[in-house]
């Protein structure tokens, strides 16, 4: 009996396998009912979604002047300041210090110009020059008068003798106030000079001390808004240390690193749209005004910079925004809806019907349009795309265009 059990189990077995053979046989070889279409070429402009960050037009850095601690940092990251506004106060207190002393000097050289040009020594030497030539000039007429009554016999030669030295002594003393005069004019004149020197030098040395003073602040060259700050209250810094980037013009830019296989849609005066995450209604027209001439290899990304035709208060340096690049009208492409796209064994493609079969074609993809993808490769005019609802290779089909049946069309 047992052996007829089992060979009983064989045959019913047997039996199964042959039914489900049959079944899979059927579904198999039932054509399956897929919705599709025909590819058709259409026109479309190119477009990148992507994030950029705003810059400022143009920037400048900021630099000490001097080395000094920091004691007071008067503005913010992203404040608005005018030119000669206060952007950095450094330690200056010996700098005071020696302006102090400097203003000092130059009151004392002042002083004493002034009082070497007051000087009375000077005056009371031309007042005596000036009685000793009159004086002189008596004791030569008395000599004269002396002589002509000697000649007549009014006088003895005594007489004219005396009044020969009065004249000769008179004489010399005009000489010697003449010549005190002289030297003391010229002394005085040598005084003065190196006066009015001194005077000049303390002037100099004050000017300088001013200008070490207001080195000991760190001023906005122009009006700007303060992008970025690198120094801390209580820091020591050295002479030429940067402290501050200053945008210098209050337009703003639009930094972009797309992949370089979207290099032409970067390229100068290709228009763009701009707008921030948060308010997708408000958007902004921009234009490409810089490409750097070679892309990044190794991150495989390119630098651009937008301009935009306005300044927006909202679009401040530092801010993400959200960026749509725009290319040139493309005519004759081809585009195939996300649905229609699918993977299979690794590779990224479309199902096609091949007569009355399931076909996998792998695509070269390109850019993403509001209709789709487009294809670069791997696909024509007229092909019929099925859609991915587990196929296989091979499959036969019945494919559905629009809802109508292909062999009804």
């Amino acid at each position: 009996m047992i052996p007829i059990q089992k060979h009983k189990k064989t045959i019913v077995s047997g039996i199964i396998l042959i039914l489900l053979g049959f079944f899979f046989f059927q579904w198999w070889s039932t054509p399956k009912s897929v919705p599709g279409y025909n590819v058709q070429k259409q026109d479309y402009v190119p477009s990148l979604l992507l994030s950029g960050e705003i810059i400022p037009e143009s920037s400048m850095l900021l630099s000490t002047q001097t080395t000094g601690t920091v004691v007071k940092i008067h503005v913010e990251k992203g404040m608005q300041v005018k030119q000669g506004q206060i952007i950095i106060q450094l330690d200056d207190l010996q700098a005071r210090l020696a302006l102090d002393q400097a203003k000092g000097a130059v009151e004392i050289a002042r002083l004493n110009l002034q009082k070497a040009e007051t000087a009375v020594n000077l005056e009371g030497a031309r007042l005596n020059s000036i009685e000793m030539n009159l004086a002189a000039e008596q004791a030569q007429r008395d000599f004269e008068r002396t002589q002509a009554l000697t000649d007549a016999g009014a006088n003895s030669q005594q007489e004219l003798e005396l009044a020969e030295q009065t004249l000769k002594l008179a004489q010399e003393r005009s000489h010697s106030a003449k010549v005190s005069l002289e030297t003391l004019k010229s002394n005085d004149r040598v005084t003065l000079t190196l006066l009015q020197k001194e005077l000049q030098q303390r002037q100099l040395d004050l000017a300088n001390k001013e200008l070490l003073l207001k080195q000991s602040q760190v001023l906005a060259p122009l009006d700007g808004v303060v992008q970025e700050l690198f120094a801390a209250q209580g820091e020591l810094l050295q002479s030429g240390s940067q402290v501050a980037r200053l945008s210098s013009s209050q337009l703003s830019r639009v930094r972009i690193k797309p992949d370089q296989r979207y290099a032409d849609l970067a390229s100068v005066n290709n228009l763009a749209e701009l707008w921030i995450p948060t308010n997708l209604s408000l958007k902004w027209p921009a234009k490409v005004v810089f490409t750097e001439p070679a892309g990044n290899s190794d991150q495989g990304s390119l630098t651009a910079e937008l301009s935009l035709d306005e300044n927006v208060p909202d679009l401040y340096p530092g801010r993400l925004v959200s960026v749509q690049l725009f290319g040139a009208l493309v005519k004759e492409a081809i585009i195939v809806s996300d649905e229609y796209l699918t993977v299979h064994e690794g590779k990224s493609g479309v199902w096609v019907a091949s007569l009355t079969q399931a076909h996998f074609i792998p695509l070269q993809i390109g850019l993403r349009t509001p209709a789709g993808v487009v294809i670069l490769s791997g696909l024509s005019e007229g092909d019929l795309i099925l859609e991915p609802v587990n196929l296989k290779e091979g499959q036969e089909i019945t494919p559905q265009i629009k809802g109508i049946d292909k062999d009804e069309k």
